[in-house]
């Protein structure tokens, strides 16, 4: 039986807690505004009316907010003095120090055995069964006036009049709804009034449409859709939630009547503004309303809004019509409002804090800090301190064995001898495969050049004579580069290169090595070529771009800059200087040759003066860079 007792226990007691919390600090918010809305006359409705839509937040959010914001605004409480028990240890001598003293009686306390009480369920526990069972009670109840509604909305069938429905239309139209509600008429209704959140419908008394003047029937449908307007329908469900929580604070119930009061003034004072119509005409409509309702039940559901609640409101909101409101007035409510806002969340009231125990936390607080600081510190030298008591140790381990000491040196020498030969001769090796790559790389790019200048010189024979300009440059570019090629193998033949190193000879790590770095290399040097393709098919649209006269040259002289790196980072792997200093004069009799063609072209007036500026600055920075990898391969 336990086994749901002390849970249903556990949870009547927060339960308790919340309610009585919630009950407490919003029954103080509910007749703080009653009284305000009471005797403030001259405060607007709509500020009341969001003023008790606050309060019933603060209700629910009391039972919600588990954790309540905590205000120390108590007057601080002077704590009791603690008996502190604490256990000394005893030493010898001080055993031996208070041998001859008298020692206190050992009293003899008896021990007694508490039998475990049988546990029930608590008091709180039964008036949380009770406040369960009320609750459904109450639920049954909203249900049933929802089933009412819903009756009321199936016997009632839709109105069809021109006039009303210019009537609400021209009326939604200035409240700026997206859609004007539907009207129907029923028997089972005295006055209107408006049902339903998502698909709003007004319901009229049947012939109402009919017998009703014209200003009259505009005014109460300027009621309804002011309630349309105002969300009043949404914010009902609110007030209804509050009412099945908190059914047994008189508080709550007395909120209700207060805000049902404070909305249908401010829907008045909204229609009245609306219809451009006088608060005399107004009251008159509500008086034959409650003169026509006065003697038939006419009980407005939970789950709707109508223009008339009862006879007794009636007075009240004909007082309200007439006061007149005031800047003051609508400001204070606006700060109410405010500080209503501000007040939505639970709080707790607790003692204010000792300065001098703040004081003493802050103080402890810094020695801390100070002490870890220290204690860094210490550590840093300990460490210190550590490694040179291990130098020293060696130093003294050295000293006493000057032989082995010597060994130990003449080890040392020839492991570093050996690993310099080896990485001279892994160099040396390295040299010779260099080379072997930037001969047949540099054999590859040229005759792929020449290739590629044949190409372009029969492609643009098809186009033009062969006393076109561009035919005859490209002509004298391909006999250039069958020149240089011819001269460069004459001046470099195929030599067989040896490697330094016999097979025999390379560690196994090293050749592993060796071969992974290779592959690396292959890979990168693969990835470079594929950039390349790409730089020189840009560069290529550029140039066709530049002579139609779509882009300038400086894109040209961009283009050619990404080549001439890529190309340098192709070099830059195989480690050959030559192959680096062939592309960077390649580059410069490029530059030099399109600031040549530039020049003339700015003496026939085709391109405007300076602009030459950019190739002298690339043929300069080209020099430069030509400069730089002389010098380092005569510092080395």
């Amino acid at each position: 039986m336990n086994a749901w007792i002390d849970p249903l226990n556990a949870l009547s007691a927060t339960w308790l807690d919340l309610l009585v919390r919630a009950s407490w600090q919003g029954g103080i918010a509910l007749a703080v505004i009653w009284l305000i809305a009471r005797f403030v006359s001259r405060l607007p409705a709509a500020h009341k009316v969001w003023l008790w839509r606050l309060a019933f937040l603060k209700l629910l959010a009391g039972l919600i907010w588990v954790s309540p914001v905590v205000l120390p605004i108590l007057p601080q409480q002077t704590p009791a003095v603690p008996v502190v028990t604490e256990t000394i240890p005893v030493t010898l001598a001080h055993a031996e120090a208070t041998a001859d003293l008298p020692q206190p009686a050992q009293v003899v306390v008896p021990t007694m055995t508490i039998e475990p009480m049988p546990t029930g369920l608590h008091l709180r526990g039964w008036l949380f069964l009770a406040w369960c069972a009320a609750l459904f009670i109450c639920t049954l109840r909203v249900v049933r006036h929802w089933h009412d509604t819903q009756s009321l909305l199936r016997g009632s069938r839709p109105l069809s009049n021109g006039a009303v429905e210019e009537c609400i239309g021209a009326l939604s139209e200035r409240l700026r709804l997206k859609s004007a509600p539907s009207v129907s008429e029923s028997p089972a209704v005295f006055s209107p009034m408006l049902v339903g959140i998502f698909r709003p419908q007004i319901i009229l008394p049947r012939g109402l449409a009919d017998s009703a003047s014209s200003s009259r029937l505009e005014l109460m449908l300027a009621h309804e859709l002011a309630h349309l307007r105002r969300k009043d329908l949404l914010w009902l469900w609110l007030f209804t939630l509050g009412e099945t929580l908190f059914f047994f604070h008189p508080l709550v119930w007395l909120a209700r009547r207060e805000w049902t009061l404070a909305t249908e003034a401010a829907c008045d004072e909204m229609a009245i503004r609306l219809t451009r119509q006088t608060p005399r005409d107004y009251g008159e409509m509500l008086v034959d309303i409650v003169a026509a309702t006065s003697r038939r039940s006419n009980a407005t559901p939970l789950v709707a809004v109508g223009i008339i609640e009862n006879a007794n409101t009636l007075k009240r909101r004909l007082k309200l019509m007439i006061n007149t409101r005031t800047r003051f007035a609508s400001i204070g409510g606006l700060a109410l409002i405010s500080i209503a806002t501000l007040l939505l969340v639970p709080w707790k009231l607790a003692a204010q804090e000792a300065d001098a125990d703040k004081r003493a936390i802050q103080n402890v607080d810094a020695d801390v800090a100070k002490l870890k600081e220290e204690n860094a510190k210490l550590r840093q030298e300990l460490e210190a301190a550590r490694r040179d008591a291990e130098k020293m140790r060696s130093d003294v381990e050295r000293m006493r064995n000057p032989a082995v000491a010597g060994r130990q040196r003449e080890a040392a020498f020839q492991r570093e001898a050996a690993e310099r030969e080896n990485q001279l001769a892994r160099e040396q090796a390295w040299n010779v495969e260099r080379k072997k790559r930037g001969i047949e790389r540099i054999r590859a790019e040229h005759q792929g050049q020449v290739e590629q200048l044949q190409a372009e010189l029969e492609e643009l024979r098809t186009q033009f004579t062969e006393n076109h300009p561009r035919v005859r440059e490209v002509q004298a570019r391909l006999e250039e580069m069958e020149a240089r090629g011819a001269a460069w193998s004459a001046a470099m033949p195929d030599r067989n290169f040896e490697d330094p190193l016999e097979p025999g000879k390379r560690p196994a790590a090293m050749n592993e090595r060796a071969m992974k770095r290779q592959e690396r290399q292959k890979e990168q040097r693969a990835l470079l070529q594929k950039e390349l393709e790409l730089v020189e098919r840009e560069m290529e649209m550029t140039r066709k771009n530049v002579e139609a006269g779509v882009q300038s040259r400086s894109a040209l002289l961009s283009a050619q800059r990404e080549l001439l790196e890529v190309r340098l980072q192709i070099a830059g792997l195989s480690a050959s200087k030559d192959d680096a200093r062939a592309v960077i004069k390649q580059q410069i009799e490029i530059a030099n040759k399109m600031l040549k063609e530039h020049k003339q072209l700015a003496e026939q007036g085709l391109v405007a003066a300076g602009s030459e500026i950019p190739l002298e600055r690339e043929v300069l920075r080209l020099t430069r860079k030509l400069h730089e990898l002389d010098g380092t391969d005569s510092g080395q």
